[in-house]
């Protein structure tokens, strides 16, 4: 089946129609970061589980943004992310033990606390100052880097021994990932409750805004039940890409493997984001293309060979031979070869116009019935019948438009013509304001059919030939 072509037209209005421009590419980062403040709640905690559960989260406990009043807590997997850490104050007063990560520099949890940062620079210094403590021993601080907070990695120095009127400094051991979130842990000393500033002396926690997506890598005209690999430029910053297929989760990474089983246009987009902002997304229209697939078969005398398409057989056995376009994929044959003396058969082969047909050494490109007789040396002859008929693969036409008379007035028209392909043709439009629509059909080439009573707006329609 071919996929319609879509026309599409704008009826421009020359009085009082103003042209209204909506901020589209920034609607995504404003929802994302709306989102992140209402998920708080218990109901939408749930429902972005569910989500990530239908759509393949990335990570098992990615933090989220922690909001106007950052709080650190007292377990990896409900910390919060806090889009810039330099400045963060706040005191561990939390009277829970909370989780110890491994390799933490102290001997007792007494009140463990996390919250998360992103990384805006490769390497980071960092400084601790405690104050007010409670026994004068301090605090102890580590930075670590998980993604599922099960398994850790300490990615900094360790100080169990910040004092009261010291400054811890922690910077980097390993470099680290621009765009990467990573998570600041602290302890009370020796069960000490402190007030404390957090400060960044070297590099950034503040991530710039991320620049638009790059344009999409991969073809734009795919064959039907094939997969194709499609990617897109690393971004500095983004630590994940998401990727949709008309809307719908198609796969994550920086490159991903989309699979196409029915033909038609589609629209493949993918967003790439860090948790605190989110790229405007790169998208792009795919054209998936009939393939057709035809079971035959045909009787070969010992010793005999056949030639289809581009393929010689002399054994029995099945076969799977491919004719095909200039977009290589018209069709799939999956021929059975069979051992014969002699044998008649009936081949029935349906071609595109602008194409040809290649059997036994013969090309044939014009509709018809033709005799293929096969011969050997020992006297063995097969004959085909081959019935060749044709169909019009591609059609094209145009779709103008007549402006309303007046603001407000249901005098617009659109004017489709098709002037070639394989009538009849049937068409649907709609308006994309207000859900008018309406179809017909076209019944000749070259024929205008006009569609009245407009008011003034934007219109899709979409026209399909005689073979669907």
């Amino acid at each position: 089946m071919k996929s319609p072509i879509l026309f599409y037209t704008n009826i421009e209005i020359a009085f009082t129609q103003e042209r209204i421009q909506s901020p589209i590419d920034s609607r995504f980062t404003y929802t994302f970061k709306l989102f992140c403040k209402i998920i708080t709640s218990v109901f939408w905690r749930m429902m972005l589980v569910i989500a990530f559960s239908l759509y393949g989260a990335l990570v098992i406990a990615q933090p989220e943004p922690c909001g106007p009043v950052p709080d650190m807590t007292p377990t990896c997997i409900d910390a919060c992310v806090i889009c810039d850490i330099d400045g963060f104050v706040g005191i561990n007063d939390d009277t829970q033990s909370g989780q110890e990560p491994p390799g933490f520099c102290t001997g007792t949890a007494h009140h463990m606390q996390w919250i998360a940062f992103i990384a805006g620079s490769t390497n980071l210094t960092i400084t601790v100052t405690p104050s007010n403590c409670d026994q004068g021993d301090g605090l102890e601080v580590g930075i670590y880097y998980s993604l599922n907070c099960n398994t850790f990695q300490l990615v900094s120095n360790c100080d169990g021994d910040i004092q009261e009127g010291q400054t811890g400094v922690f910077s980097n051991t390993v470099p680290l990932i621009i765009g990467q979130y990573y998570y600041f842990v602290m302890d009370g000393n020796m069960d000490d409750i402190c007030q404390y500033v957090v400060n960044v002396t070297s590099g950034t926690t503040l991530v710039p805004p991320l620049p638009a997506a790059g344009a999409i890598q991969g073809p734009a005209n795919v064959c039907q039940s094939a997969s194709e690999i499609y990617s897109i430029p690393a971004i500095p910053g983004a630590t994940f890409y998401r990727w949709t297929l008309d809307g719908i989760f198609a796969g994550n990474g920086i490159s991903n493997e989309i699979s196409f089983p029915q033909t038609g246009v589609y629209e493949l987009c993918v967003e790439a984001y860090n948790v605190c902002d989110t790229a405007a997304p790169s998208c792009q229209i795919i054209s998936v293309l009939p393939s057709n697939t035809n079971d035959d078969s045909v009787g070969l005398c010992e010793g005999d060979c056949l030639i289809f398409g581009d393929t010689t057989i002399c054994d029995p056995g099945l076969y799977t031979l491919h004719l095909t376009n200039s977009f290589g994929c018209d069709s799939m044959v999956n021929l059975t070869v069979s051992s014969l003396s002699f044998t008649e058969m009936d081949m029935a082969v349906t071609i595109c116009t602008t194409d040809s047909f290649q059997l036994n050494g013969t090309w044939y490109s014009l509709p018809g019935q033709y005799d293929i007789m096969l011969t050997s040396t020992s006297g063995c002859d097969s004959i085909i019948h081959l019935n060749l008929e044709t169909i019009v693969c591609e059609f094209d036409g145009q779709l103008d438009a007549v402006p309303v008379m007046c603001a407000g007035d249901f005098t617009g028209e659109l004017v489709l013509e098709v002037s070639t392909g394989a009538p009849p043709f049937t068409y649907a439009w709609q308006h994309s304001g207000d859900g008018l629509s309406g179809s017909g059909t076209v019944s000749a080439l070259n024929t205008p059919e006009r569609i009245t009573n407009l008011p003034a707006g934007t219109y899709f329609v979409t026209v399909t030939d005689l073979f669907g």
